[in-house]
């Protein structure tokens, strides 16, 4: 709609606008495809119709699904720079071609067309990385930088891990070594999978980690011995909820979506 506003009977705005940003931002959070699908529905829309389409369609298109290829898996604030600078690189190079081919250069217009792709592609980039980071929070979906921010050992929630309890530490990040690489093998979210895996026993650190055996030091009491089948079963389960607890205290959110997943996946 923004656009659609921008975009007509204006010469150098059109250029700087930065709908290349709705395909990064797309990709950084519903994957690559979905990028590069409703970018191109946003362009031809954003274009239909007005009298510069022919040079406006492919200056979109082209900068923003190469700023999305560009992109990838979005893991580093370098990876937003990489794709702005290759937004502004394919935009400055379709401003060339289309003014090259079309005759009567002014010279000072091309400078000033220029530098709006330019403008285009930093401001696509930047929008793009702080609307992320809002709508992952709005919509609790992780994204690739908040996964690597948590899986971090000096994050706080998995330094309470490490000392309350080192035994389900070790034991989850074997499990998320080889959750991993089984997610790699078959194509799904490995990152995901990894720090699900770190995550899936944090509930073990709320109550009383020496309950669990991975936890218990060799000659220790083991208080399952006073306990009915039952309660310990209950009393195992409920570390799945209090994982979902100490992430709302911790303000977690990533960790919260993948552990209220295991939560749906184990009822």
């Amino acid at each position: 709609m923004s656009a659609r506003l921008v975009v007509p009977n204006r010469t150098i705005v059109p250029y700087a606008f930065p709908l290349p940003a709705i395909g990064l931002l797309l990709a950084t959070l519903f994957g690559m495809e979905t990028g590069l699908l409703v970018s191109l529905a946003a362009c031809v829309l954003a274009t239909h119709g007005q009298a510069n389409a022919q040079a406006l369609l492919p200056y979109y298109l082209f900068s923003t699904w190469c700023g999305v290829a560009m992109l990838g898996q979005a893991r580093r604030f370098w990876a937003f720079f990489r794709a702005g600078m290759t937004v502004a690189a394919v935009a400055v190079a379709m401003v060339f071609a289309y003014r090259l081919t079309s005759g009567g250069m002014d010279w000072i217009g091309l400078a000033t067309l220029v530098g709006a792709a330019l403008f285009n592609g930093l401001a696509s980039a930047g929008l793009a990385l702080l609307l992320q980071a809002l709508l992952a929070q709005f919509l609790s979906l992780p994204t690739a930088l908040q996964l690597l921010e948590i899986s971090r050992p000096d994050f706080p929630l998995l330094q309470e891990f490490l000392r309350k309890a080192p035994g389900t530490y070790q034991h989850s990040l074997h499990v998320a070594n080889l959750a991993e690489q089984a997610a790699e093998r078959i194509g799904a979210d490995a990152l995901l999978t990894r720090v699900g895996a770190i995550y899936h026993d944090i509930g073990k650190t709320a109550a009383d980690p020496s309950f669990f055996i991975e936890n218990q030091v060799a000659g220790s009491v083991n208080t399952h011995g006073d306990m009915t089948p039952e309660q310990a079963a209950a009393s195992i389960l409920q570390h799945v909820k209090n994982g979902v607890t100490l992430a709302h205290k911790h303000r977690c959110r990533a960790a919260l979506t993948i552990l209220s997943l295991s939560i749906t996946a184990r009822c």
